[in-house]
């Protein structure tokens, strides 16, 4: 504990106990699942699979059981900012708050807007690289994005729904469509396959992969608003890690099987991917294609 102890908060009258076990792993799932992430971590190749392996038991598993223990045991509004405040004080938990949330604006300006600019560019209509279109759709996919953080949890959570159902609906679709592709056209790519861990992937693709299997403790952000804490935090974090785990593992897979790992580059790669998996679908696969 730190030199500066912080007196217990009581509980918070005016918050709605509005989160309940569903809402826990969607929540999560939310946060854990970054479709945009597959291209780049399945140009990697097999090894993508081993370091998947690897971090599911020596990351996910120990970063889940902190998590589930924390969130259970001090259910405060504030999560990770209460959590540093009780062991070290005040300052210490604004300056790990801010590192833990440094990197939205990044995120969310950056590589999410351009590749949503590119998804929508490629599949609904185009928009011309640095032009006022360009730039209008990336300032109102960003306004969006904030406009979300600013309603109640108990709106917000619809959107955390809506967002995670479509998410695993889109993998799930991909998923399908890529075993339809394969049984008529024969699966491509995986018997040149190497399995084996690399320093190139360790320095280059566990990063990634790190950043892709974070999101434990979103809910917990929200631990003043929960109904059962103690019994919906440890099983929402334990179906999450292993939902997130199959999303992100299969459809590596399915990039695998229909590109070369040298043709799977980024988003460019997974938009080809998809582009290749939904001709079987004849005159319906433009329209499919936009509305993935």
């Amino acid at each position: 504990m730190g030199t500066h102890p912080v007196a217990q908060d009581g509980p918070d009258l005016h918050l709605r106990h509005s989160l309940r076990r569903l809402d826990v792993p969607i929540m999560i799932l939310s946060a854990l699942i970054s479709l945009d992430m597959v291209g780049e971590i399945s140009s990697f190749g097999g090894e993508t699979f081993t370091w998947l392996l690897v971090l599911a038991v020596l990351w996910m598993v120990p970063y889940g059981l902190v998590t589930a223990e924390l969130g259970s045991a001090f259910p405060d509004e504030g999560g990770l900012y209460e959590w540093v405040k009780r062991a070290f004080g005040r300052l210490p938990g604004s300056i790990a708050t801010i590192m833990y949330w440094s990197i939205n604006p990044l995120w969310i300006g950056g590589s999410l807007a351009f590749i949503s600019t590119e998804a929508w560019s490629s599949f609904i209509r185009p928009v011309g690289e640095g032009t006022v279109g360009d730039y209008a759709f990336k300032v109102v996919f960003v306004c969006a994005s904030v406009g979300v953080t600013l309603l109640s949890m108990r709106r917000a959570r619809v959107v955390f729904r809506i967002g995670t159902y479509l998410k695993l609906g889109l993998a799930a679709v991909f998923l399908i469509t890529t075993v339809i592709f394969g049984l008529q056209h024969g699966f491509h790519g995986i018997g040149a396959v190497s399995w084996s861990p690399t320093m190139t992937g360790f320095l280059g693709l566990v990063p990634l992969l790190l950043f892709s299997l974070v999101g434990f403790e979103v809910p917990s952000q929200a631990g003043g608003e929960m109904t059962n804490p103690q019994r919906d935090v440890p099983r929402g974090i334990a179906v999450s890690g292993f939902v997130g785990i199959l999303v992100y593992a299969l459809p590596v897979l399915a990039l695998l099987l229909v590109l070369p790992a040298d043709e799977i580059t980024g988003i460019g790669g997974f938009m080809a991917a998809v582009d290749t998996v939904f001709g079987v679908y004849g005159p319906a696969a433009g329209r499919l294609r936009a509305f993935w």
